[in-house]
């Protein structure tokens, strides 16, 4: 079978069960957008109706936060799917079928990886829909000239982005870019990778046992980082350089930990794959 049909039925199955979760996060979106409404027209406007105003400001606040925190476990729910589907084709139910399937193990784990990371992906878009949806509500309601504000505010972005004359402050910002994208990245293949090994060690609970081996991973990184972080601060900077060298010290620490176990996790699950599964190299 050929990576590009095999990736392509991954695909389907995965965004089959994924677009359910998107479409949830849209409509938590538009309800946010809705309780913004009401907010402004009852309490920012006024309706003569102090009683009134009131009650509906703080139900329409904390239905625009329910709603904003509901965006966020939509994002949280595509990651459960990931590790869910993962398990039940690579080491759970479906799993004999997946490894009798006429394919190689790299075409195995990258359409794997590729698939999930995609799903990732839908959710964030899908979640900076809903914010960014939000955002436009509010400044509609509040600017005369919102598309002007909203230009305003991401050249600022910009700006503060890349402003050479900062180079203390850009230093950060970028650097603390590079570790969300690294862990955007390393995080789904640590997930992974947790779950390959639960499922050569045993033969039940290996959601348990992965889910287990995920979050003890994770800390221990998070641990390691922010252990060589302070070291290097303590080291090498004087005190009024402390917390900005932790910062970035962090982040690029963050960076090579998570590089290792991209690198590292592909080769293990490979391993696990060809030598314990038998799959075709």
């Amino acid at each position: 079978m050929k990576f590009g049909k095999l990736f392509k039925h991954e695909f389907k199955q995965s965004f089959r069960l994924a677009l359910p979760v998107y479409l949830g996060i849209i409509i938590m979106g538009f309800v946010a957008c809705l309780s913004a409404v009401v907010f402004d027209r009852t309490v920012i406007s006024g309706n003569g109706n102090e009683d009134l105003a009131g009650f509906a400001g703080m139900s329409s606040m904390g239905t625009l936060a329910l709603s904003l925190t509901a965006v966020g476990a939509g994002v949280v729910g595509a990651w459960i799917l990931n590790a869910v589907r993962f398990l039940r084709t690579m080491t759970g139910q479906q799993s004999y079928l997946t490894h009798t399937l006429p394919v190689t193990a790299d075409g195995l784990l990258m359409s794997k990886i590729l698939c999930a990371l995609l799903v990732l992906l839908g959710a964030v878009i899908a979640a900076g829909i809903a914010v960014f949806c939000v955002v436009m509500t509010f400044l509609v309601l509040e600017s005369t000239t919102p598309i002007r504000d909203l230009i305003d505010a991401v050249y600022s972005l910009v700006k503060a982005l890349t402003d050479v004359e900062n180079l203390s402050a850009l230093s950060v910002i970028w650097s603390t870019l590079g570790r969300v994208v690294m862990l955007a990245l390393g995080m789904p293949m640590l997930l992974f990778t947790a779950i390959m090994a639960a499922g050569s060690l045993v033969q039940k609970r290996k959601g348990l046992l992965g889910a287990g081996l995920f979050l003890g991973a994770s800390a221990v990184l998070n641990f390691i980082s922010s252990l060589a972080a302070g070291l290097i601060s303590f080291l090498f900077v004087n005190s009024q350089d402390v917390y900005e060298t932790m910062m970035v010290s962090s982040s690029m620490v963050n960076i090579f930990l998570y590089l290792i176990v991209i690198v590292a996790g592909y080769f293990f699950m490979r391993w696990i794959i060809t030598k314990k599964l038998n799959v075709n190299v």
